[in-house]
C-alpha cells in the first residue's frame, strides 16, 4: 500500500512538472498576495511609461489593492534605485523603460544592470527607430539625404532624448556610413523637437515608428528610412536600412515592460507574469494601447524578453563607449 501511494505521489509530481514545462498556467502561490501591490514607475505621471502601467493596474484583478507610485528623476535612476531597496517578495513591481534600465548603467556607476532583474512582460511591441523629415522639405528619400551630406552642406538633426535610443541608433548608423556625423541639435522633449522639424530648423529627426506613422499619416512628416532589418508593416513604402547594407540596427528598439527583482520567488514571478500576459492580450488593453498610438502588444516568454532587453543594452553600451559617453 505504501509503495502504491509513493508511486501515486511521484506520478502527480511528474504531471505537475510536465504541465508547467509545457506552458500550463502557473498555480497561484499559497498566501500570495495578501497585501497591497505597488507598481513603481521611475517616470512622471502621464509619461509614456506611466500610462500603459496604469492600464495594466486597472485591469489586474488578483484580490488585493494596487497602487502606482511615481518616482521620476535622474533619467529614471531615482526610481530604479528606490526599487532596489524594496524586498524581493513580489509586492513591488518595477515598470521599466530603456533610459533607466538599458542605457544609464553604461553612463554612470550604478549598483544594478539589466541582469539584476527578471523581465516578465512587455507592455508594448518593441519599436524600430526611423528617420523622418518635414513633408515640405526637399529631402524626400534617403538618396536626397545622402546627396545633401555629400554636398558638404551642414546637415542638422535631433531626437526625443539626447543619449536615448534614437540618438544611439543614429550614431550606430552613421558609423557604418561614408558620411560625417550630422550636427546634433538638442531639444527638451518630443514636442519641442517636432516643432523644430516642422519649422525647418533641423533637417531630420529620429523617432519611433508608431509616432512617425501618426505624423506621416497626417501629412506633416515624410518617412525616409526605417532603421531595422525589415520594412515596417504600417509603412511598407519606406525602405529599411538593411536594404542599403547597414546591419545591427534591429537591436535599437523602444520598449516598455514590467520586471521584478532577480531573486523574487520563482512561483510568484511566474504567477505575476501569467497575470500580466493575460491582461495585455485582452481587447480592453489592446484598444487603449492602440488609441495611444502604440502597436498591439505581443506575449514573449521570459527568456525571449530577456534576450531583447540584454541584447539592446549590450549594443547601447558599445555605442556609448565609442562616442565617449561611458563611465
Amino acid at each position: 500500500m505504501k509503495k502504491l501511494l509513493s508511486m501515486v505521489v511521484v506520478v502527480v509530481m511528474m504531471m505537475s512538472v510536465v504541465a508547467e514545462s509545457s506552458g500550463g498556467e502557473p498555480v497561484k502561490p499559497k498566501d500570495y498576495p495578501k497585501k497591497n501591490i505597488v507598481f513603481l514607475v521611475p517616470a512622471p505621471a502621464g509619461a509614456a511609461l506611466d500610462i500603459p502601467t496604469r492600464i495594466v493596474v486597472d485591469l489586474l484583478d488578483i484580490g488585493v489593492n494596487k497602487v502606482v507610485v511615481n518616482r521620476p528623476g535622474a533619467a529614471q535612476t531615482t526610481g530604479m534605485m528606490e526599487y532596489l531597496t524594496e524586498p524581493s517578495d513580489g509586492y513591488t513591481i518595477l515598470a521599466c523603460a530603456p533610459a533607466g534600465m538599458q542605457i544609464q548603467p553604461h553612463i554612470i556607476d550604478l549598483p544594478y544592470d539589466v541582469n539584476s532583474f527578471r523581465h516578465l512582460t512587455a507592455m508594448m511591441v518593441p519599436e524600430s527607430q526611423m528617420i523622418v523629415t518635414n513633408s515640405k522639405s526637399d529631402i524626400k528619400t534617403f538618396e536626397d539625404l545622402t546627396a545633401k551630406l555629400k554636398s558638404g552642406e551642414m546637415v542638422t538633426w535631433s531626437t526625443a532624448n539626447p543619449n536615448g535610443i534614437g540618438f544611439l541608433a543614429a550614431h550606430y548608423f552613421f558609423a557604418q556610413s561614408e558620411y560625417k556625423m550630422p550636427q546634433f541639435v538638442p531639444f527638451t522633449g518630443t514636442s519641442e523637437g517636432f516643432a523644430a522639424l516642422l519649422g525647418g530648423h533641423i533637417d531630420f529627426y529620429v523617432i519611433d515608428v508608431s509616432l512617425a506613422n501618426t505624423k506621416i499619416s497626417d501629412g506633416q512628416f515624410t518617412g525616409v528610412l526605417v532603421l531595422d532589418k525589415e520594412r515596417a508593416k504600417i509603412l511598407p513604402d519606406v525602405p529599411a536600412s538593411a536594404e542599403l547594407g547597414y546591419t545591427g540596427l534591429e537591436k535599437f528598439k523602444a520598449i516598455l515592460w514590467l520586471a521584478v527583482h532577480k531573486d523574487t520567488p520563482d512561483d510568484i514571478a511566474k504567477y505575476l507574469k501569467s497575470e500580466f500576459d493575460k491582461i495585455i492580450q485582452t481587447e480592453a488593453y489592446t484598444k487603449k494601447l492602440t488609441t495611444m498610438g502604440f502597436f498591439p502588444p505581443q506575449v514573449f516568454t521570459e527568456e525571449e524578453l530577456t534576450d531583447i532587453i540584454v541584447g539592446g543594452s549590450n549594443v547601447y553600451g558599445e555605442v556609448i563607449k565609442r562616442i565617449g559617453l561611458g563611465k
